[in-house]
């Protein structure tokens, strides 16, 4: 799939908003919390608006429960845009066991270092669910070659190579997610 231009954009804004919703019902009370924490600050946003304005009549209807912040809550705040890691922990994953923590971890860093606002506020949702970062590795990794900075294509491809492509140890869940995208 395509994440370039305003419809692009739209559809990744959409798929966002639907693995939300789905890690809203995680069996884990804090990956909820946070989701939803996640939710109530993207739909302030306005192109999370317009991305549930496009939706299905029912999962507008969810959605709507997370356009106002409730009461007492502190507004969420939003990390700056960070730096690709160049850390060999961050791109590389040996093992099964290690499989959920590494697409948790690179999902994260390369949401953190997105110049799309709604990226970065999932970034500690990320953090915490291999299902919702599994999800949004490809276009996080997408957006990561197509819309950052010059160099930023090699240095993800470089890393990638290294550390997962070319490791006879790399965890086949890690290539298949990497070869996916």
């Amino acid at each position: 799939v395509e994440y370039a231009g305003e419809e692009g954009m739209l559809r990744l804004h959409v798929t966002v908003l639907h693995s939300l919703l789905e890690a809203v019902l995680d069996p884990n009370v804090h990956v909820v919390d946070i989701a939803g924490t996640s939710l109530r600050h993207l739909m302030g946003l306005e192109p999370y608006q317009r991305a549930c304005a496009s939706m299905h009549t029912s999962a507008r209807r969810y959605l709507s429960v997370h356009e106002r912040m409730r009461p007492g809550a502190a507004p969420m705040s939003v990390q700056e845009r960070s730096a690709l890691p160049s850390s060999r922990e961050v791109w590389r994953c040996a093992d099964s066991s290690s499989y959920p923590q590494w697409i948790c971890s690179i999902s994260s860093a390369l949401a953190r270092a997105s110049p799309d606002e709604g990226l970065r506020a999932c970034s500690q949702v990320l953090e915490e669910s291999a299902p919702f970062a599994e999800e949004l590795f490809a276009p996080l990794l997408l957006l990561a070659v197509k819309g950052g900075e010059a160099g930023t294509a090699k240095r993800v491809g470089e890393y990638l190579t290294q550390h997962v492509l070319s490791e006879k140890d790399s965890h086949a869940a890690a290539l298949r997610v990497v070869l996916g995208s």
